[in-house]
């Protein structure tokens, strides 16, 4: 028997309008809510990196970028690749990305409806869980940062996808139809493949539920020799990744921040960040700052969710209706699992899908983007509390208040959902002014003739994000001012935090984060250092720093020639409390500098001297030689109050590439 027979048919309005209706208007309420405006929308941080490679994605190649790509997250680049082909890549053809985003969004929302709706909640329930689920105020960069298109939004698609054909295969099994079963089980697979290699945040989830499928499939004589087949390929696929992943580990979730401390740590962040003190003081900086249009339009949004929950309000006692084809495939999943199994199920259901959708980022850290996938759960959880309310009342007063109920829970939830879409929708206007300021700032320089091809852009003091709002706009890498320009200008190095030496600055200097060598040192010639005042509608309001303003906190004194230069070794020596520095002669190239990184010994373990920038940004704290100092000792003085050095390294460096380290040396302390 086809599937369509075992699913409701969009085609049956008459039979399944109300599940039609729910579905077209919340894909209707999520393309207005975040597509409006999507011109004026654009790329950001990571975005331009891939933009920028656009061009060069090809067929012939697109095999080898997926394999190059982030471990776990190579079908990324697959759907990245189709959506250019299909939308373009310049900035102009931007607004359609985000539209294709909006749609995403509202695709999505509609799957979680249709999954409750399996799971046999009200439509009325269903429908405003699934509102709660798509405008939940605390994952922006899902809904306007390019990236998280193919990333999160489409990897939670494919979970919701497997979700519902697993549904649609246990249903399968208890009414003993092969041909459907076989065909649920191949699209479960497909769902597992797709979600399982597109983002590595959705592997708990998607694994558990692909040997849950297995197991039953196992379980059931007709269909086990099928579900073997399926359960062996879910397995080894799983533990090829694994493996793959612990060989080649860049990027995403690494098994060395496994620890109780750290995964107790973030685990309380995850039910703060959805459910606590910090959405609530996300919501109380957000909403000050919406207008009367953002306030109009959110009321009107809500009014259209009222309407619609009135319309599907199911009038007589919910025994007494009579089933369509939904709620008898959600019935009979139910009743696979026995009837008192079905309030238990409504429960644990949403507390393991959010302890394993957050699984990955317990041991990693929690980006707004990694909240949306976890947000399916609260979805589930706000449709259980709202049909466990319904009971009550019901219990309460012996009898069926289906309209009562109906207006209780609408009411109910348009007060959530007023503060949350004015909420995405003062986000959207933050991610728009992010987008705009930035083209506008780099239009501004390149008139000014400030911008010059090769050169070291040092936003000093621009904040990470927008005044308000997450929309980046201090985090930007170098090819951003390419795009901005169209090809024009390319400069070397983007950075908001520096370290200044003698003759020039140090950017890119975070080293316990990027590795001790990823640091670069730029002459001032070849430096534009701005520093950030306000933020004034869509206008970067700035200032250009004199090289003369900004001086290294350290000292270099006493430069003297040992007594035989040419055999000159690396060493530190602490002698009457001054720290003497011997350098040997170093073959270096026009533009190159030799730089220290001294490091001090912290409860036995090796790390970096750090500093605070201007900015009160912690930096690996470097030092750069003096030219003459070559075959020389001289005497360096560090700022106060700093760690006692334990090692010196050396390093040559340069304004085009990580330093590259050339000795190092311990400190030699006077016997006590």
């Amino acid at each position: 028997m086809p599937l369509s027979n075992n699913f409701f048919e969009i085609s049956k309005l008459k039979t399944h309008w109300p599940d039609t209706l729910g579905f077209i208007t919340i894909l209707f309420l999520c393309l207005l809510v975040f597509g409006l405006n999507s011109d004026q929308l654009g790329f950001y941080a990571d975005d331009a990196g891939f933009l920028i490679g656009a061009p060069d994605l090809n067929w012939s190649n697109l095999f080898h970028n997926m394999l190059l790509y982030v471990t776990g997250r190579n079908l990324h680049i697959l759907w990245q690749f189709g959506i250019y082909e299909i939308f373009g890549y310049s900035l102009e053809d931007l607004g359609s990305h985000h539209w294709l985003q909006a749609f995403f969004s509202g695709l999505n929302a509609s799957l979680v409806y249709i999954a409750l709706r399996l799971f046999d909640y009200r439509h009325l329930v269903a429908f405003l869980a699934s509102m709660i689920f798509a405008f939940y105020p605390n994952h922006p960069e899902v809904q306007y940062w390019l990236s998280s298109l193919p990333m999160n939004l489409m990897s939670t698609f494919f979970v919701l996808m497997l979700l519902i054909s697993a549904i649609l295969y246990f249903n399968s099994i208890k009414l003993q139809k092969e041909k459907s079963t076989n065909f649920l089980l191949v699209l479960c697979f497909l769902f597992y493949i797709c979600a399982l290699f597109t983002y590595d945040q959705t592997v708990p989830v998607v694994v558990t539920m692909a040997v849950v499928i297995g197991l039953v499939g196992l379980w059931n004589k007709s269909s086990r020799t099928s579900a073997f087949i399926y359960t062996f390929l879910v397995c080894a696929i799983f533990i090829g990744l694994f493996i793959w992943k612990i060989r080649d580990p860049a990027g995403g979730p690494v098994l060395s921040n496994v620890n109780v401390q750290h995964m107790w740590y973030t685990f309380n962040l995850s039910i703060e960040v959805m459910l606590g003190i910090h959405l609530q003081n996300l919501l109380q900086s957000l909403l000050p700052h919406a207008n009367m249009n953002q306030k109009m339009f959110a009321f009107s949004a809500i009014v259209v969710i009222g309407l619609f929950g009135i319309i599907i309000n199911e009038r007589l006692p919910i025994q007494k209706v009579q089933k369509n084809k939904l709620e008898r495939v959600s019935n009979s999943f139910l009743n696979f699992f026995q009837p008192f199994m079905k309030p238990l199920l409504r429960i644990v259901f949403p507390v393991v899908f959010y302890l394993l959708a957050y699984l990955p980022v317990y041991i990693w850290y929690i980006a707004p983007r990694h909240n949306y996938l976890p947000t399916v759960s609260i979805a589930f959880g706000v449709a259980f509390l709202f049909s466990t309310l319904i009971w009550l009342l019901n219990t309460i007063f012996r009898r069926q208040l289906n309209l009562v109920n109906s207006l209780l829970l609408i009411g109910l939830s348009t007060l959530i959902l007023y503060p949350f879409i004015k909420a995405d929708l003062v986000q959207k206007e933050a991610w728009i002014t992010s987008y705009q300021a930035r083209k506008y700032f780099y239009a501004e320089l390149t008139q000014r003739g400030l911008l010059k091809n090769g050169f070291t852009l040092v936003l000093g003091g621009f904040p990470v994000v927008t005044p308000y709002g997450s929309a980046p706009l201090g985090y930007a890498p170098p090819t951003e001012v390419q795009l901005f320009t169209k090809g024009k200008i390319r400069i070397e190095n983007l950075d908001k935090t520096i370290q200044p030496s003698a003759s020039g600055v140090y950017v890119l200097s975070l080293a316990n984060e990027f590795g001790l060598n990823a640091f670069r040192h730029a002459p001032w010639n070849e430096a534009l250092v701005l520093r950030y005042k306000d933020l004034v509608g869509h206008k970067i309001d700035y200032e250009i720093v004199d090289s003369a303003a900004i001086k290294p906190n350290y000292l270099v004194r006493n430069i003297k020639t040992p007594i035989d230069s040419k055999d000159t070794k690396f060493s530190a020596i602490v002698e009457n409390g001054l720290l003497n520095i011997s350098i040997p002669r170093i073959q270096i190239a026009q533009g190159e500098v030799i730089t220290l990184l001294p490091f001090s010994q912290i409860e036995n373990k090796k790390t970096t001297l750090s500093f605070l920038n201007d900015y009160n940004v912690p930096l690996s704290f470097l030092i750069e030689v003096p030219e003459g100092a070559q075959g020389k000792i001289f005497q360096l003085i560090l700022p106060k109050n700093m760690p006692l050095v334990s090692e010196i390294e050396l390093y040559v460096s340069n304004a085009h590439q990580a330093s590259r380290l050339i000795y190092e040396t311990q400190v030699k302390y006077p016997s006590k």
